[in-house]
């Protein structure tokens, strides 16, 4: 119960209202595309004289209504705790935004989307600590155990011919690796010679290089 129109000043408001926009039809815009108001015919309103003051008060009464949205009649904190388990009841939640302590800035719509995709999350999952005695409890989830990841795993993974992960799943940043690590160690080769007082005669073609991997495709036979 919003006690909507129970202070008498609420209802002279709306009653100025309506009688403001009723003046609009003495306008001449109004006039020259001839408008006029509807009469419902509220059957609450019989024998009153039409837009009179007290007729106006029982259509105002009839048809009043609020689009404001109503928050925090089961608010968390109060009635349910943080994973809207009503406090005392066993096996009870409440997703809805009667579990808002305060109104969202704005239409509750995408809140309350979100309360019942997390509430969905916490049934399913289990993630959460229970913070209060009650007995409804999360259930435990299973979707981190190995038969899941198995099966989710893409089918080149599951090649029972493979001799390494590595070399099935990346044969071509296997290769560049190599590659990449031999020029590393030619610069750092190269370094230490040229830092080195003792040996400023040696002769670049002196120096000792490890052997270039080949870079070449590996056969089929060795995948």
């Amino acid at each position: 119960d919003a006690g909507i129109l129970r202070d008498e000043r609420d209802l002279e408001r709306y009653v100025g209202y309506i009688e403001n926009t009723l003046r609009l039809l003495n306008t001449t815009l109004f006039r020259n595309v001839k408008a006029e108001v509807v009469d419902l015919k509220l059957k609450m309103c019989e024998g009153l004289e039409l837009w009179s003051k007290p007729y106006i008060r029982c259509f105002v009464r009839c048809i009043v209504a609020t689009l404001h949205h109503y928050v925090g009649t089961c608010a968390m904190g109060s009635v349910v705790d943080s994973e809207l388990r009503v406090r005392g009841v066993s096996g009870l939640r409440v997703v809805d935004a009667s579990v808002m302590p305060r109104i969202v800035g704005g239409p509750t719509t995408a809140a309350v989307v979100m309360l019942a995709e997390k509430a969905a999350d916490i049934i399913k999952y289990g993630r959460h600590i229970s913070i209060n005695s009650n007995q409804c409890q999360p259930q435990d989830s299973s979707y981190h155990n190995h038969e899941t990841k198995k099966e989710s795993e893409p089918e080149y993974f599951q090649n029972p011919h493979r001799k390494t992960k590595k070399r099935y799943r990346y044969p071509q940043y296997e290769k560049e690796m190599e590659h990449s690590q031999y020029q590393q160690t030619q610069k750092e080769v190269v370094h230490e010679v040229s830092q080195n007082p003792h040996e400023k005669t040696k002769k670049e073609s002196d120096i000792q290089f490890p052997k270039t991997p080949a870079i070449q495709d590996k056969k089929k036979s060795d995948i």
